[in-house]
């Protein structure tokens, strides 16, 4: 996994990324526009609309499977 990356170079294209939101921690999100061409980052942990993530990261691999 690589480090905490400043939100301003996350991609915004869909792809789901660790984002770090303070005060509430890191969760798994993706950047979209809206029908408008508005930016905006969907957060799929946090409750509260205003949170702004700070930082992001690619997500990890998933585990191996185990027989």
């Amino acid at each position: 996994m690589t480090d905490w990356q400043p939100i301003e170079t996350a991609p915004r294209n869909n792809i789901r990324v660790l984002l770090y939101v303070p005060p509430y921690g890191a969760m798994s999100g993706n950047g979209t526009y809206d029908i408008d061409g508005i930016f905006f980052w969907n957060l799929h942990a946090c409750l509260n609309k205003e949170a702004v993530p700070t930082k992001w990261m690619h997500l990890p691999e998933p585990p191996k499977e185990q027989s």
